[in-house]
């Protein structure tokens, strides 16, 4: 490296980039490693170009490690088309209609979609499918600062930021995200003072519009922002109405999207963020209308889906049976709330996950679990000894273990969920008189609560 970096002509540029390339693509991130830190040995002395290749192969090599978590993740994955065409149809759209909502209950596939989306490579994607061309960037609201956005309203845009500056192959916008993260920073030491000036957060977006248009020139491509896990932004308050999170968040969006009329945006949650959207499909009178938005429900696995899953992932067929029978999904749309006002979905159709919706005397289709079925198909896959006995007496809830208990470290909201399994619906009185909770730690357990995804809170109380 020192070499080709004192040669006449400096020659360390395409050796660097040639042997980063090579270990990249043959899977060795440890080798690309020694190379990125010989070469910043050398940018400490000789600096300029090496200074450069320095900065750019950090970030690659950071984007790399990213990327190849979410395809090991994705190794069984199985693509459905329909949400991939929802996807194409809004990268490819007008710019009126530059959002899309999935929307679906938990453990159907939506974070998985979502790396899919964001993995770099279209070997997750359905068969034939041509991934329109984009720089895409994820945010997941379960590991965001509950500081979000009421004292850090920057912190949507640095998250954000952080994965887009990874694609900046050629530093041209090094400069503008510089200016961003400062930006960013000097306005959360001011909103600990003071309430944010709009000028403020108005000077974030213009250096944020800035910092997106060399990548998507470079790249002839479309700026996508996927903000998965919405419903931590998106649970009603006491009143029915929007929290102030939610609205702020919205309101961020659609002055960026002033600035960027190409951008897309892709939320993803368990909630209705809009009462009527862009197709003028209606399910909430309570939350306004986002005329910009568009609604694609995400089902669990249909029979045939759920076969060819287990299948994909070499379950055994005498385990197929008794697997299905351990993964009905027990949601339906209507409980979820995802079925129009009504009870039918665009142009009078019946929502995915009802049949004959509106209708008790007509059969609701069978639909299977995506994250149980692949709890089982790990299970398999370490223990192959496993039989169908087994998984037939196997009496855990794996979605509620994994997704609900697992989560929740507060000793005293774990001691309480036996209570508030068996009241199904209470108000705080209620639950106060039938646990003992100690003053000193009340709030914060009925709080902790109020917050689970899985607790809806009603107007009224």
């Amino acid at each position: 490296v020192a070499a080709h970096a004192t040669a006449t002509p400096p020659s360390l540029g395409p050796v660097f980039e040639r042997a980063l390339d090579t270990a990249l693509s043959d899977g060795r991130p440890d080798e690309a490693w020694l190379w990125i830190e010989a070469v910043q040995r050398v940018a400490e002395v000789v600096p300029g170009e090496a200074t450069t290749l320095h900065q750019r192969a950090v970030r690659r090599l950071a984007l790399f490690d990213r990327q190849r978590i979410d395809r090991a993740i994705l190794h069984d994955y199985l693509p459905r088309e329909a949400l991939f065409a929802a996807f194409r149809d809004l990268v490819d759209g007008p710019d009126t209609v530059w959002g899309l909502h999935y929307l679906g209950g938990g453990g159907v596939g939506k974070t998985m979609l979502m790396r899919a989306l964001t993995s770099g490579t279209a070997a997750h994607m359905p068969a034939g499918f041509e991934p329109p061309a984009t720089v895409t960037a994820r945010i997941d609201f379960d590991h965001v600062n509950p500081d979000y956005p009421a004292r850090r309203p920057g912190l949507l845009f640095a998250h954000l930021a952080e994965e887009l500056r990874l694609k900046d192959d050629s530093l041209r916008g090094a400069e503008a995200f510089g200016l961003l993260f400062n930006r960013i920073a000097l306005l959360h030491e001011r909103v600990d003072r003071t309430s944010t000036p709009d000028e403020d957060v108005d000077g974030i977006l213009d250096v944020f519009a800035w910092a997106c248009e060399p990548i998507a020139a470079e790249r002839h491509a479309r700026i996508v922002l996927l903000l998965d896990t919405c419903e931590e932004l998106a649970r009603l308050g006491t009143d029915g109405r929007l929290p102030d999170s939610v609205s702020r968040t919205f309101d961020l969006l659609e002055r960026l999207h002033a600035r960027m009329p190409s951008l897309r945006v892709v939320l993803c949650g368990r909630r209705p963020l809009a009462g009527t959207y862009a197709d003028g499909e209606t399910v909430s009178v309570e939350l306004p209308q986002r005329s910009w938005l568009r609604l694609h429900r995400v089902s669990a696995f249909s029979e045939e889906e759920a076969r060819a899953y287990l299948q994909k992932t070499g379950v055994p067929d005498a385990l197929v049976p008794p697997i299905l029978a351990r993964s009905i999904a027990a949601a339906s749309s209507a409980t979820l709330g995802l079925t129009s006002i009504g009870g039918s979905g665009p142009e009078g159709r019946p929502g995915p996950e009802e049949s004959g919706a509106g209708s008790p005397s007509q059969a609701v289709a069978i639909r299977y679990s995506p994250f149980s079925l692949s709890v089982y198909a790990t299970w398999i896959a370490r223990q192959p000894q496993v039989d169908p006995e087994d998984i037939a007496g196997d009496r855990v809830d794996h979605f509620v273990r994994i997704r609900i208990l697992d989560r929740i470290s507060n000793a005293d909201v774990r001691r309480f969920l036996p209570h508030v399994a068996l009241l199904g619906r209470f108000d705080e009185p209620t639950l106060r008189a039938c646990v003992d909770l100690r003053p000193d730690v009340a709030d914060a357990v009925l709080r902790e609560i109020g917050s689970q995804e899985w607790v809806d809170r009603q107007a009224g109380g």
